[in-house]
């Protein structure tokens, strides 16, 4: 598997620090969506920085390339 690690900056944070704001990461595999939270309500999540364990075959938050 592979971890993708993901920051947002402190200016992103503190353009996304408002009430009413909502982000998110996501990707899709075979059984849908994956959510992860950034922000909720203007309310950044984990200081800023989210771990997320992408599955194989992705490396880095891309798919492979197909020929």
């Amino acid at each position: 598997m592979t971890t993708l690690n993901l920051s947002l900056s402190t200016t992103l944070q503190t353009a996304l620090g408002n009430a009413g704001v909502w982000s998110y990461a996501v990707y899709f595999d075979d059984n849908g969506a994956n959510w992860t939270d950034l922000v909720l309500n203007g309310v950044v999540q984990n200081a800023g920085t989210s771990t997320i364990t992408l599955p194989e075959p992705y490396s880095g938050g891309r798919p492979p390339k197909r020929d």
